[in-house]
């Protein structure tokens, strides 16, 4: 009968031991699951964000064509005023001399 006992207690600490590790290996599971519905969703928020990055680098490549353009009409306005202006200079140093 003392066997029985030690026989019966080592099942049901089996039994346990087995129960406990069909409950750790769920919890895996669940884990596991829900690490890839985070990665698909950090996969997601990675593309979203490249695509932000993308569209603002070319709303900042535009805006600096424009900056650009308008540095170089200022620069041809500018040599253009520098023209006339030591035309003006040229002119009144000849009325200064009249």
């Amino acid at each position: 009968q003392q066997k029985k006992k030690t026989t019966r207690y080592g099942g049901e600490k089996m039994d346990e031991t087995i129960a406990t590790l069909t409950n750790i290996n769920a919890v895996l599971a669940e884990h596991a699951r829900q690490i890839q519905t985070l990665v698909a969703a950090n996969r997601a928020l990675e593309d979203m964000h490249q695509a932000q990055v993308e569209k603002h680098q070319a709303q900042v490549d535009e805006v600096k064509a424009e900056c650009r353009e308008k540095c170089e009409s200022l620069e041809r306005r500018c040599g253009v005023l520098e023209a006339r202006c030591g035309s003006l200079e040229r002119s009144i140093q000849v009325l200064k001399k009249d």
